[in-house]
């Protein structure tokens, strides 16, 4: 499965060293999640991650996603 837009930009503000982390951190936000539309966005990154390996991981490239962030 790929990871749509929404979910690019909501995996690049995480710390996303190793799937297991970014994973940890998404469970650990769900319950400060501001909205709904957040928690629906974390929910279907988990389950995407949770299909991929450790190698499709680490090949994704959000490093467009933390630079578009950086000029908000």
């Amino acid at each position: 499965m790929r990871l749509n837009v929404e979910e690019m930009n909501f995996l690049a503000a995480l710390d996303t060293a190793t799937k297991d982390a970014a994973v940890q951190e998404i469970l650990s936000s769900l319950p400060y999640l501001e909205s709904k539309e957040l928690e629906e966005i974390a929910e279907r990154v988990l389950l995407k991650l949770d299909t991929m390996s450790e190698d499709e991981f680490t090949a994704l490239d959000l490093d467009i996603y933390r630079e578009d962030r950086s000029h908000e």
